[in-house]
């Protein structure tokens, strides 16, 4: 961020700095109608309430994002940008202290921006305005921005019933038995907490809005340590926070509800990668052991394994399961874990290849596809 600059603070329409490829002038044209959809069916924005996009030109794709934005001022005329790179903190802080509730702001940033000492989503929150971020848009590759736009089409309407389907299943269930393509099992007993939804369906949430793309279920175990087997994963996140597929599956070992590593018994996961193995020893070396927290489902079938997207932030909602590695997690809170321990949260992919309720026998994934 700039500290001085003679552009105006806000501007009533948007103008690309730099020119769009052909590729990224179509890729505007696909999400337009994307956005139009979150807009409406998931904000539910209304003539009365102001717009107000906060954007940066770092890379190709947050340009691409800012003027699919902008296509909304055709019939929504109370809306302002601001380009985050040219302005100070304090210059912007002021403005977005004008908003009021039900107001919308909209965060397309390369990286992250940061204002404060605080979130600025959080904050937004707080004072019930309708907050949309995407970040790190930097870390996605240009091959890559297709599938981030196609992300965007996940909608609501069209994954509401799926989505209470299986949280109605897993809420209820005692056994869940997960099968990966090269045959390992694993076991989960005892029930599962209640899954939350993460779909664009904000009725009787604080907070309306969140980090996009979206499209999850997602739970974990009511008693981690009856997590039990072995699960294959085909993706894992870089200590760079990007994705990274290993040469061929790698199978965890799970028992009582943590990974089996110890490198100085020689102890490895099976097809284990010098980088995964880093990422497991940073978990054990800061929380003294690997648990396994996080039961994840993706919805959105705009990503998955021929469609990646580098940024793990927004490749979690992929098409498929992915569990958590650590302590930490914001939503689920246990009395076996004390918060002062919790320091990671680390998402995997799991080369599913189905889920089963064992209660009823109710096949949940199978064959790429949820059946419920």
């Amino acid at each position: 961020m700039v500290t001085e600059t003679e552009s105006p603070l806000i501007t009533s329409n948007y103008k690309p700095t730099k020119e769009l490829s052909n590729e990224g002038a179509d890729l505007v044209d696909r999400a337009k109608t994307y956005i139009r959809a979150i807009l409406h069916d998931s904000l539910h924005i209304q003539p009365s309430e102001r717009v107000y996009i906060l954007y940066d030109e770092d890379v190709e794709l947050t340009q691409i994002l800012t003027a699919a934005y902008a296509d909304i001022a055709n019939e929504h005329t109370n809306i302002d940008f601001t380009n985050f790179n040219q302005h100070t903190a304090d210059d912007i802080l002021a403005h977005l202290a004008t908003l009021k509730a039900n107001d919308c702001v909209i965060l397309i940033q390369s990286q992250q921006f940061r204002l404060n000492e605080y979130r600025i989503r959080l904050e937004l929150f707080k004072r019930n305005i309708k907050t949309i971020e995407h970040l790190h848009l930097n870390i996605i590759k240009p091959e890559e921005y297709k599938n981030y736009v196609e992300s965007l089409a996940f909608s609501p309407v069209k994954y509401r019933d799926l989505a209470l389907r299986i949280k109605d299943k897993l809420d209820k269930c005692q056994k869940v038995l997960v099968e990966c393509q090269d045959g390992s099992q694993c076991e989960y007993t005892g029930g599962m907490n209640d899954c939350k939804l993460n779909i664009g369906d904000y009725k009787g949430m604080s907070g309306i809005g969140g980090t996009y793309p979206i499209g999850e279920v997602f739970t974990e175990s009511r008693d981690l340590s009856k997590v039990n087997g072995q699960m294959s994963i085909w993706a894992y996140p870089s200590l760079a926070k990007t994705l990274e597929i290993p040469p061929e599956p790698i199978v965890l070992t799970i028992k009582n509800g943590l990974i089996e590593f110890d490198p100085e018994n020689g102890i490895y996961p099976k097809n284990s990668t010098e980088t995964f193995n880093q990422l497991l020893t940073l978990i054990r070396d800061g929380e003294g052991e690997i648990c396994v927290r996080e039961f994840g489902l993706g919805l959105n079938e705009g990503m998955g394994k021929s469609a990646i997207v580098t940024d793990i932030s927004a490749f979690e909602r992929q098409h498929g399961m992915h569990i958590s590695l650590g302590k930490k997690h914001n939503v689920y809170k246990t009395s076996a874990i004390k918060t002062k321990q919790t320091r990671f949260h680390i998402d995997v992919f799991i080369d599913l290849k189905n889920i089963t309720i064992l209660d009823d026998n109710t096949c949940l994934f199978d064959d790429g596809k949820y059946l419920v």
